[in-house]
C-alpha cells in the first residue's frame, strides 16, 4: 500500500514536468515564428532591392534612348545653313544652301518596320497597341477615313555588357559579352498637331481672351465638329481646367469624344510654340547670358549685365537700369489678373502684400544669378520698392532678395573698462565682436573662406 505523501510527490513532479514541456513548446513556437518572420522579411527586402535595381536599370535605358533621339535632332537641326521639315518619326534636311537641292532623311526612331509586317517581339515593339478600355481604339493613331490604324513598329536596339550597341537580334548561346538590355524609340513633332489648349476658331470676334489667334491652326480643321462642339472645347478649358491629356478632352461631350477616338494622332495638349506663353507673348528665358538666349537678340531674357555674357554674381557687373527693367517685367506678369480659370486673381492678391510680387521678382532674378555665377557668395539685390516697381540701391533700401550668402544668426559685442585719453575728454575702449555665421541649407556650400569678405 502506497503512502499518501508519496502520491503527492509523484503528482507534483508530474505537474512540473508538464509545465516545463508547455513552456518549452511555447519557446520553440516563438523562435519558429521569429525565424520565419526574419526569413520572410529578408525575402521581401531582396525582392524590393531587386525591383529597385531593375527600375534604375530601366530608367538608364530610357535615358539612353532619349539621348540617342536628342543627338539625332541636334545633328539634323544644328547647322544654320540648312532648312529642315518635320514628319512623323523623321526629319527632312536640306543640303547647304550653296549646293544642289537634295534633301537628307534623318530617321528619328531606332528603326522602322513596314506597317503590314508582323515581326517577332524580339525584333521590334508595336508602339500603337489597342487600348484596354476599347479594343477598337489605339494609343497613338486610331482609324479614320484617311489614316487606317496600323501597327507602328520600332526596332529594338540591343546593348551588350561592354556597352556595344547592336541592332540585330542576338542568336546562339550566351558569350563572354552577353546582351544586358535593349531600348526602342520613336519621335514625333507635337508642334505639327492641333493644340487643344490653344486652338479655337479663326473668328476674330471670338478670340478676345488671347487663348487663340487666327494665324494658329484652329479646330475648324476637323470638319466633323460643329461650331457648338468647337465652343464647348474652348469653354471647358476656360471654366474647368486646361487639358493635361488628349484623353481628358473626351469629357467635353459625346461628339468630341468620338472625334478624338479617330483623330488622336492629330491632336496634342502641349504648347506648339514653347517660346510663347498662354497669352501669346514671348516668354522670359531664365538666364542672364545672351549667348544662351538668342544671339540674334530677339529672345526675352534677364538682360541685367553691363557687359554681355559676364558673371552675374559681382554687383559691379550689374546694370542698374537692366535690373530695374527686368524686375518690372516680372512684376507685371505676377500682377496681371487675366489668368484663365482664375479671372480677377493675381499673385499679388494671393500673397496679400502690395510689394510681394516685387520680392518674388527679385528672388527669381537672384536664383538665376546664383545658378550662373562662379562666386561662392552672391551679394543680394537690394533697394526700394513700390507695388509695381523696384529701384536698385547697393547696400541700402528695405527690400532684400534671397541669394547665396552666409546669414548672421548671432552677434556679440564686448567692451573693456574705458580709459580716459590724456589731454581731452575722449575715452578709449577695447572691444571684441563675435559673429556666428550660418550657411543656409541647399545652397551648395559646405564651407566658405571669410578672410576676403
Amino acid at each position: 500500500m502506497s503512502h499518501p505523501f508519496h502520491k503527492q510527490r509523484m503528482t507534483l513532479r508530474s505537474t512540473r514536468r508538464s509545465s516545463a514541456l508547455v513552456i518549452t513548446l511555447f519557446f520553440v513556437c516563438l523562435m519558429t515564428i521569429i525565424v520565419v518572420g526574419f526569413l520572410t522579411s529578408m525575402r521581401l527586402e531582396t525582392f524590393s532591392a531587386r525591383s529597385h535595381f531593375n527600375g534604375v536599370v530601366a530608367d538608364l535605358y530610357a535615358q539612353e534612348a532619349t539621348d540617342a533621339a536628342v543627338a539625332r535632332i541636334y545633328y539634323a537641326t544644328s547647322d544654320t545653313n540648312r532648312f529642315w521639315v518635320t514628319q512623323p518619326g523623321r526629319l527632312y534636311v536640306s543640303p547647304p544652301l550653296t549646293n544642289l537641292p537634295v534633301t537628307t532623311l534623318v530617321d528619328l526612331s531606332s528603326g522602322e518596320e513596314p506597317n503590314n509586317a508582323s515581326p517577332p517581339t524580339n525584333e521590334a515593339v508595336n508602339l500603337n497597341p489597342a487600348t484596354l478600355q476599347d479594343p477598337s481604339l489605339y494609343l497613338v493613331a486610331s482609324t479614320n477615313a484617311t489614316m487606317p490604324a496600323a501597327p507602328m513598329y520600332a526596332k529594338w536596339i540591343y546593348q551588350h555588357q561592354d556597352g556595344t550597341l547592336d541592332p540585330t537580334v542576338p542568336t546562339g548561346a550566351p558569350t563572354a559579352n552577353p546582351v544586358v538590355g535593349r531600348y526602342a524609340f520613336w519621335v514625333d513633332d507635337e508642334s505639327a498637331k492641333i493644340n487643344l489648349n490653344t486652338a479655337w476658331t479663326g473668328d476674330s470676334t471670338k478670340n478676345t481672351n488671347g487663348l487663340a489667334h487666327p494665324s494658329r491652326i484652329n479646330l475648324n480643321a476637323f470638319p466633323p465638329l460643329v461650331p457648338s462642339d468647337i465652343d464647348a472645347i474652348q469653354s471647358y478649358r476656360g471654366t474647368t481646367h486646361y487639358y493635361d491629356s488628349v484623353e481628358g478632352a473626351r469629357l467635353v461631350n459625346a461628339n468630341v469624344a468620338a472625334l478624338l477616338g479617330t483623330n488622336n494622332f492629330s491632336t496634342t495638349v502641349y504648347n506648339h510654340a514653347p517660346e510663347i506663353n498662354m497669352f501669346g507673348e514671348p516668354r522670359i528665358l531664365l538666364t542672364t547670358q545672351k549667348s544662351l538666349a538668342d544671339t540674334a537678340g530677339t529672345t526675352n531674357f534677364l538682360d541685367i549685365l553691363n557687359t554681355e555674357n559676364t558673371d552675374p554674381g559681382p554687383f559691379t557687373n550689374l546694370s542698374t537700369k537692366g535690373v530695374q527693367t527686368v524686375a518690372q517685367e516680372i512684376v507685371a506678369e505676377l500682377n496681371r489678373t487675366n489668368w484663365p480659370i482664375m479671372p480677377g486673381q493675381s499673385f499679388a492678391t494671393k500673397y496679400g502684400s502690395s510689394t510681394s510680387t516685387v520680392q518674388m521678382a527679385l528672388n527669381i532674378i537672384d536664383y538665376v544669378r546664383c545658378a550662373e555665377s562662379t562666386n561662392d557668395i552672391v551679394e543680394p539685390l537690394r533697394g526700394t520698392a513700390t507695388a509695381t516697381s523696384f529701384t536698385l540701391a547697393e547696400g541700402a533700401g528695405t527690400m532684400l532678395s534671397m541669394s547665396r550668402r552666409p546669414v548672421i544668426t548671432e552677434y556679440g559685442l564686448w567692451f573693456s573698462v574705458p580709459v580716459k585719453n590724456v589731454g581731452n575728454a575722449l575715452y578709449n575702449f577695447n572691444w571684441k565682436v563675435f559673429v556666428k555665421i550660418t550657411l543656409p541649407p541647399y545652397y551648395g556650400l559646405k564651407s566658405i573662406d571669410l578672410s576676403n569678405v
